[in-house]
């Protein structure tokens, strides 16, 4: 043991912990383009892909217009621009 060279001693600790360290701060953290890419992904498949999912909207008011004919109570003019239908439940 005593006629071993220098080099072939391991190193002392402290460097080995630096040589760790230096290591680790070469690591490149992904994370920083990874979540802001698929970020901007979501929002180009949310904006684009929306209307494959939506079906149209109709130009139409079938629903509200049904409503309106099958209603006996109005207070105001009939044919307003504006129709507020309330419901209510006198239980």
């Amino acid at each position: 043991m005593e006629n071993e060279t220098p080099s072939a001693m391991p190193p002392p600790i402290e460097s080995q912990v630096a040589a760790i360290r230096a290591r680790r701060r070469k690591k490149f953290n992904w994370n920083w383009v990874v979540a802001p890419l698929m970020l901007i992904i979501g929002v180009l498949i949310g904006f684009f892909g929306r209307p494959l999912v939506l079906p149209e909207k109709s130009t139409g008011n079938s629903v509200v217009d049904q409503l309106i004919a099958q209603t006996r109570h109005f207070k105001g003019n009939a044919n307003a621009p504006v129709t507020i239908l309330e419901f209510s439940d006198f239980q």
